[in-house]
């Protein structure tokens, strides 16, 4: 065997026996560090029982910061397990209470004792418990949004829900201030008769309270726009003593925008046009005089007189 060859087998063997060394060294090290006291913070999620036929009016912490104290590892097996952990609080009173820190020290130590490890500190110190019986309430449910008929179109009918009410569970007190519920945010442009589905708005905790049905049915029925004309003789109101008083024009024409089915159904007395000359005499120098629409069904969609005025003078025998 070479002196190189012997070298080089030597190098390797310190190598092994450097690396074995430290390996030793970082074991014990490590056995001296697990060995020591640590401090450890973590959650812990509480699940709340609660006596049958109650509910909470406000809803509790649903967890616990906990500061613990303990060996390394005892830490280390801890944290292995620790996914599995909630602490359980039995709700025996049926009136408002505080959990204080001693009790739930005492609920939490007696858990980390197979752990060997302490409570140092809880965040938050105090729960406070707000209960009350448990009750049903069943009030309307509002449309929140916008429904309209596309240009050209209108609504047969407001927008109908089905179901119109929705059943809510929860604590008395808290039913108590809801005089009504919103379906989610809706904005529809429509043309045809449809119908849908829409959300109703969630609670902002569904744990405090529950809500059925979870979805209604908008119903929206629309038809279109026609138009209608007639020509409406001015009916003069107030007229001043005169010997004679002329109007011009004296018929005007009115367009009147209808659903569809309203069409057959409007007619000219449905209407009345006026010029009102309570405030002019004779001698004025004014010539014209503004006409009012004084009468219209209240169902049409919109209308428009052709002539917004009329010329008028007074004549002498």
């Amino acid at each position: 065997m070479s002196k190189k060859t012997k070298n080089a087998q030597s190098l390797r063997s310190d190598r092994w026996l450097l690396a074995i060394s430290m390996g030793i060294s970082f074991f014990f090290w490590i056995m001296l560090k697990m060995a020591q006291d640590y401090d450890y913070s973590y959650t812990i999620p509480i699940a709340y029982q609660l006596p049958e036929g109650y509910a909470f009016r406000q809803m509790p912490p649903e967890e616990l910061k906990v500061s613990v104290h303990g060996k390394g590892w005892d830490l280390l097996r801890f944290n292995w397990r620790r996914k599995r952990q909630n602490l359980p609080i039995t709700i025996n009173s049926t009136t408002d209470f505080t959990l204080y820190q001693g009790t739930l020290s005492y609920q939490l130590n007696t858990k980390l004792k197979p752990f060997k490890l302490q409570v140092k500190s809880i965040t938050p110190e105090a729960i406070q418990i707000f209960i009350d019986p448990l009750d049903e309430k069943k009030v309307p449910l509002v449309l929140k949004g916008k429904v309209q008929a596309a240009a050209g179109f209108h609504l047969l009918e407001p927008p109908s829900l089905n179901p119109d009410s929705v059943l809510l569970t929860g604590a008395k007190s808290l039913l108590s201030e809801i005089p009504f519920w919103e379906t989610d945010t809706l904005s529809l442009t429509i043309k045809s008769s449809t119908q849908t589905r829409i959300a109703v708005k969630p609670p902002p905790n569904k744990t405090l309270l529950k809500i059925k049905p979870e979805e209604s049915v908008l119903t929206v029925k629309t038809e279109p726009l026609v138009e209608k004309e007639f020509y409406l003789p001015v009916q003069i109101v107030h007229a001043p003593a005169s010997d004679s008083l002329r109007i011009f024009p004296e018929q005007v024409l009115v367009k009147a925008i209808v659903g569809m089915s309203q069409y057959d159904q409007l007619q000219a007395q449905d209407f009345e046009v006026t010029a009102d000359f309570s405030e002019i005499r004779p001698g004025i120098e004014q010539t014209t005089l503004a006409l009012q629409l004084t009468k219209k069904p209240e169902y049409i969609e919109s209308v428009v007189m052709e002539t917004p005025s009329i010329e008028f003078f007074f004549e002498k025998k």
